[in-house]
Formats: structure tokens, sequence, C-alpha cells
């Protein structure tokens, strides 16, 4: 009967045990399920609206952001490497009408998102690309505001159209993979009117406040936004991020190296766009100074395409064995001569 007892009791307690350490590892998991969630909806910012949540402090929340692969960066021309295999861009369906295009005010900037097959190929990358949006980049009326900056110089606007790879079902997929997006970035500064950009700068009206989205009532053709086809050859390529959290270190950058103009009333438009005021309970503020500061490039290579300028650009020469067997021939032909 002693025995019984005791057996009965050891049992309950190694029931007990047991029950705890699996209700404990629930308990962890929930606690690692609230930490992911709260990171994934953190109200990250830029210094304009409040420097506690500004780009210094993303990685606090977002560890990507504080990777070695970070974007933008500053472009040194004397710092490139000439890369013949970075030929002309294959673009299709940039030059039809582009219809129901939705803009998007989100608080961080303007995004346009659209639905038509537009497709890019070419330029260096191994596969195509679709077009799924994009966005901008800017300062303020005295304060250029793009991302990436060549030999220091920052232009007003900066405009990024983002791409996944097509062997991805779509661009979540492709975010979970090292090759997944190509960003083509193109910079703008005051100078004449851009007629192609009326379109978008009209839908500015409509979208004044954080949260506020609306289908474009005008049509407009991708290639009217990009600079002449001549320009396009020139550009340089690196590997980095998305500039916003979660930073994902899986962009393909071309940064296109000439600017296209926006007229002063076309570049006062941006500066029209409120953060919060409707549908948030913020208090508006004029979005400014939207960009991300440059970002370390450390050993990360950046390559001029052949017909991009600076001449301090170096070739890419990729020798074969007769190659090598060469080059050690006469190296050591001067060793001993």
């Amino acid at each position: 009967m002693y025995v019984n007892l005791c057996a009965a009791r050891i049992t309950r307690l190694f029931v007990f045990h047991r029950c705890t350490r699996v209700l404990f590892f629930f308990f962890l998991c929930a606690l690692a399920q609230i930490s992911v969630r709260a990171a994934d909806h953190h109200k990250w910012c830029y210094d304009r609206q409040n420097k506690t949540c500004g780009p210094a402090h993303w990685h606090e929340w977002y560890s990507s952001c504080g990777g070695k692969k970070q974007s933008p960066i500053e472009i040194h021309t004397s710092k490139v490497k000439r890369k013949a295999e970075l030929k002309e861009f294959v673009f299709h369906g940039h030059n039809e009408e582009m219809k129901g295009v939705k803009v998007t005010n989100n608080g961080h900037t303007i995004k346009l998102s659209f639905e038509d097959e537009i497709t890019m190929k070419g330029g260096g990358l191994s596969s195509t690309y679709r077009a799924v949006e994009l966005h901008f980049h800017w300062g303020n009326s005295s304060h250029p505001g793009s991302e990436h900056t060549i030999n220091g110089k920052r232009f007003n606007v900066e405009m990024h159209v983002v791409h996944y790879d097509i062997k991805y079902k779509n661009i979540k997929e492709a975010k979970a993979k090292a090759d997944g997006l190509a960003v083509l970035a193109f910079f703008y500064n005051e100078g004449e009117e851009n007629v192609g950009f009326n379109a978008i700068v009209n839908a500015l009206n409509g979208v004044r406040h954080e949260g506020q989205e609306n289908k474009m009532l005008s049509t407009f053709k991708l290639n009217q936004l990009l600079p002449p086809m001549e320009n396009l050859k020139q550009f340089y390529r690196y590997d980095g991020s998305l500039t916003t959290p979660t930073c994902d270190e899986v962009v393909t950058w071309t940064v296109f190296e000439l600017p296209s103009t926006l007229s002063k009333s076309q570049l006062a438009k941006f500066l029209t766009l409120n953060i919060g005021g409707i549908s948030t309970t913020d208090p508006p503020k004029v979005m400014v100074n939207n960009y991300r500061p440059t970002q370390k490039r450390s050993s990360r290579p950046v390559y001029a395409s052949p017909s991009a300028t600076g001449a301090s650009a170096r070739p890419v020469v990729f020798l074969g064995s007769a190659g090598r067997t060469s080059v050690a021939f006469l190296i050591l032909l001067l060793l001993f001569w």
C-alpha cells in the first residue's frame, strides 16, 4: 500500500514537472512572437519626425538595418571598377500607358503601385525583373534629399523603381532571397519642367495626408519619368539593401549617373505633403528630408558601366589561364632583367 502511494505521488510529480516545462516552453514562444510582432509594427521614422525613431535607431528593432551591406552609399567615381558586362537595359512595357495606378501617402513617402506587366532585363542582370512600385525621397526647400550621393553630391530628389525577379511568385517571396530584388535609382534636380511628371504631380493633391490613397485618374508612361535612352547607358552597380526597414540585404542596385530635371513648382509639390493629420492622431508635419544617410560601403565593390563617366574608373579584367601565364612570364622577365 505504502509503495503504491509513493509510486502515485512520484507519477503526479513527474507529470506536474513535465507539464510545467511544456507550459514554460510555450510561454517563451509567445514572448518571442510578441517580440517579433513588436519589431514588425514598430513605428520607425526619419529624424524630421522624431530622432528617437530615426535611422540611427532602426537597427534596434530591425537587426538587418545594422548589417554590412546596407544602402544607400556614397559612390566615389575614383574607386569604381568599370565592367564590360554592364550593357544596355532592355525594357518591356515602359512605353505603354499605365492604368489603374494606386498612389499612397504611407507617412514615409509617396508610393505608386502598379499591376501592369512591366519588366526589364539586361544591364548585367542575370534574370528578368518585374516592376511593382516606385517611390521618392527628397529634402526640403533649401537642402537636397537624394539617398545616394556621387562624389559627395546630393541631388534634389531620388526615385526608386522596385522590381522583383520573376522566377519568384511575388515580391514577398523575393524579399526572402539574396537575389530577389533589383532597384533602379534616378536623380532629379531643379531645372526645366518635366512634362512626363505632371500626372504624378497632379495626383499628389489627393494624398496630401498620411494614410490617403487614390487611383490615379490620369495615365502616364513609365519611360516619361526616365532619362533619355542614351543616358540610361551610364550607371553604377552594387549589392545592397532596402533603404527603409526592414533593410533586407537582397537588392541589386543600379544608380543612374545623370540627373533629369523637375521644375521649381513640380519640386514644391512634394513639400505640400504631410505626415499625420487625418488617419492618425499625430499632429500633421510637412513630409521633408525623408532620406536615409549614406551607409558604409565596407569592402563591397561598386562597378561602372562602360559609358559611365569618371575617367578614373578602372577596368575589371578577367584573365584566362593563357593570360595568367603571360602575366607571370612578364613579371619574371622584369625581375631578372
